[in-house]
């Protein structure tokens, strides 16, 4: 035999060696009569020394605490103040720092916001004639919306038409004589104009005696529910007030109240207020 073949016979005989040799394993279970009987692992005891990652644990959710409205809005009234616009008033409340106003063209659909005042009245401008509006107020602690608001109003409605102004001429005797000679309607004063006018009327007797129908002079005053009046009662307990009596200084240096003044010894204003009174 040369030395190749010497080789790989003793390669050949190690390899069938090992091969006979079993491999021991790690016991995990033994058959006994057909069952099979599980061998018990070793229990593994941890170190004492060894720290355990701790489970977080769940914080409650805080609960939402309610928020605290203002009060409701109440006793709210809308009148025609013009052909355009309308004049909302309500009753003021404490706490109230502003009121917000809210308008809709439906009584169910949607409400914008108009304004913010800090008053219990205000106008509401640029609606259209001959439409339908609806109105209703919140009140609130700041002027832009937020969650501490009232719930909302009453709604209120008025539909838009032609205001027509009315102007009042109420007195005595002397103003039924001007009505009839036509004095009043030659006026340059634009609407509706109407006279409420008896004989022997004074300031008393005005609101005290019912010679209009049972009615008394104020109250048929009122019920015209007139935009101007002018009361022309005569000299009867009436005190007279003036509007600018001094033409604001311009007649101080006028020549003729002037040589009246010196004639009289007294100042340009004291004979003016005087031919005023």
């Amino acid at each position: 035999m040369n030395q190749k073949k010497r080789v790989v016979l003793t390669v050949c005989a190690a390899a069938a060696i090992v091969s006979l040799v079993p491999f021991r394993s790690l016991p995990s279970a033994t058959m006994v009569k057909g069952q099979e009987m599980a061998t018990a692992l070793p229990e593994v005891t941890p170190d004492a020394g060894a720290t355990s990652t701790p489970v977080p644990t769940e914080i409650p959710a805080t609960p939402a605490v309610p928020v605290k409205k203002l009060p409701s809005v109440k006793k709210v009234k809308v009148v025609r103040f013009s052909t355009h616009s309308v004049k909302l008033t309500w009753k003021k409340q404490k706490k109230t720092k502003y009121y917000h106003v809210f308008v809709s063209t439906k009584k169910d659909g949607k409400y914008r916001k108009k304004l913010s005042t800090k008053n219990n009245v205000c106008l509401v401008k640029k609606l259209k004639n001959k439409k339908k509006y609806y109105f209703y107020i919140t009140a609130g602690e700041k002027k832009q919306l937020s969650e501490t608001d009232s719930n909302p109003s009453k709604v209120v409605s008025k539909k838009m038409k032609t205001y027509v102004r009315t102007t009042v001429f109420a007195g005595d005797s002397i103003t039924e004589g001007l009505t009839y000679e036509g004095g009043f309607a030659h006026m340059p004063i634009g609407g509706k104009k109407r006279t409420i006018a008896y004989q022997g009327l004074n300031t008393v007797t005005f609101h005290t005696k019912r010679v209009f129908y049972g009615r008394t002079g104020l109250q048929k005053l009122i019920a015209a529910k007139p935009y101007r009046v002018y009361m022309m009662l005569g000299m009867n307990e009436i005190l007279v007030e003036a509007w600018s009596p001094l033409g604001r200084g311009n007649v101080l240096d006028n020549p003729l109240l002037k040589s009246i003044a010196a004639n009289h010894g007294k100042s340009v204003a004291q004979v003016v207020i005087r031919w005023v009174m």
